[in-house]
């Protein structure tokens, strides 16, 4: 938009410098009246004041944008001081588990050791038993044998049967003792391993975060640093040429886009990460599998908006400026629903806001929400964002106002939906339209 702006200012400049050519065939012109050269330096210096104030517009708005892009990644950076908290809290838990594991594998395993020496014991005095036993057989027959009374004999046997059952279930009780301390050592040792794993992921979580936290606040500067130039330059843009003004305006808008649109990425790489990594944090209404429908008819989202048209539908576009994707030179990675400026935009399902940013560029104001399932889902050129990074919303709630932010060509509203990290057809999410309808 700002190079088209830009170009059809030089153009004015070139077809007032160049007369126009006569058609073959037509008589010739009549001679204009010659030009006061003072009115002439005077139509020139307006054309240059007017091809300047383009300029300096399209600086301001670029600026608007990155100091825009500077308070989203603001807000990206605390929900990632928030989630790093959660997470050094849950990994001081998870070490505190995995010493906790490791002392009780120690301890198990000790006891286990000190069963097996009983075990061994009691084993070897059984053994001295059962010889005795079978030493001593006349013994123990002249024992019943001596009996005074038939009832003496019966009380005699009794107690032999006892020693006997006695000496078995010493022999149950030795290997049950052997059983339930190695089981005790092994779960132990198992629970250590698993503790051990939750803190070494915990440890990478961490990592990640901090990462996306620096990366954030790397843009954050150089969005502060091209913002401090692109000023610098709208203030001495009246003192310069229009050639010299224009090239330094282009190369700051081009860099600015570049930084821009690594903010607009970093967004949806913090949804992306929101949903492997904090799924925890998520509202527990979308603890559902994602393909459980919410609709009766099976479909898994409800509408973005209602009373609105869809002005667009998902697949390869005939317009320039939608992004190649899919092998298609453009295409259209959404659905477009159009409607009056200020229409409500509600989230499609619970989830959690991962980014909530405000942009003249691209997707303009946008938010995207993170929900179960790997499943993300956009919605831009919002005139007002109602919700900032971290907010925990439900199915319905209205979270912006319908819009014609960054690259739109009217008000409306990009419904994007990304199963883990890739654009997908939103209509299989969405409710089936009536016949006949032209829209929600």
């Amino acid at each position: 938009m700002r190079k088209v702006l830009v170009g059809l200012l030089a153009g004015m400049l070139l077809l007032i410098a160049v007369p126009a050519q006569a058609a073959p065939g037509a008589p010739p012109p009549k001679s204009a009246p010659t030009l006061d050269p003072v009115a002439a330096q005077l139509q020139a210096q307006l054309l240059q004041q007017a091809a300047l104030k383009a300029m300096v517009g399209s600086l301001s708005s670029e600026l608007q944008a990155a100091r825009d892009s500077q308070n989203s990644l603001g807000d990206l950076v605390n929900a990632n001081q928030k989630a790093i908290a959660e997470t050094l809290t849950q990994l001081t838990a998870a070490e505190q588990r995995y010493s906790d594991a490791t002392s009780r594998e120690a301890t198990e395993r000790a006891n286990a050791a000190v069963a097996r020496r009983h075990a061994k014991a009691d084993k070897q005095l059984l053994a001295i038993y059962v010889r005795l036993g079978y030493q001593t057989h006349d013994s123990l027959l002249s024992y019943l044998l001596s009996s005074a009374s038939v009832s003496d004999l019966l009380s005699r046997a009794a107690d032999l049967s006892h020693v006997v059952h006695r000496s078995s279930q010493l022999v149950d009780q030795i290997n049950a003792d052997i059983a339930e301390a190695e089981s005790a050592e092994a779960q132990a040792a198992a629970d250590a391993v698993v503790a051990q794993q939750a803190t070494a992921q915990l440890q990478a979580q961490e990592q990640t975060l901090q990462q996306q936290t620096q990366h954030a606040q790397d843009l954050i500067g150089q969005l502060s640093s091209q913002a401090a130039a692109t000023a610098r330059e709208i203030s001495a843009a009246n003192g310069q040429s229009l050639a010299v003004a224009q090239s330094i305006a282009q190369t700051r808008l081009d860099q600015l886009n570049v930084t821009i649109a690594a903010a607009e990425q970093a967004a949806w790489d913090e949804a992306t990460y929101y949903l492997k990594n904090h799924l925890g944090t998520l509202p527990s209404s979308i603890a559902i599998p994602p393909t459980t429908p919410i609709n009766a008819d099976g479909s898994q989202l409800i509408w973005a908006a209602h009373h609105v048209g869809i002005a667009q539908g998902f697949g390869p576009s005939p317009y320039p400026f939608e992004p190649a994707y899919g092998g298609y030179p453009h295409f259209h990675t959404g659905i477009d629903l159009s409607g009056p400026y200020g229409t409500p935009i509600v989230a499609a399902a619970d989830g959690v806001v991962a980014a909530a940013d405000l942009s003249t560029v691209g997707y303009g104001n946008h938010v995207i929400l993170a929900h179960a399932g790997g499943l993300l889902t956009l919605y831009g050129h919002l005139e007002a964002v109602l919700v900032k990074a971290g907010d925990a919303v439900k199915a319905g709630q209205v979270i912006g106002l319908l819009g014609s932010t960054g690259n739109s060509t009217g008000p409306h509203c990009h419904f994007e939906v990304r199963v883990n990290g890739t654009p997908v057809d939103p209509r299989p999410f969405l409710p089936a339209l009536s016949a006949g309808a032209t829209g929600p």
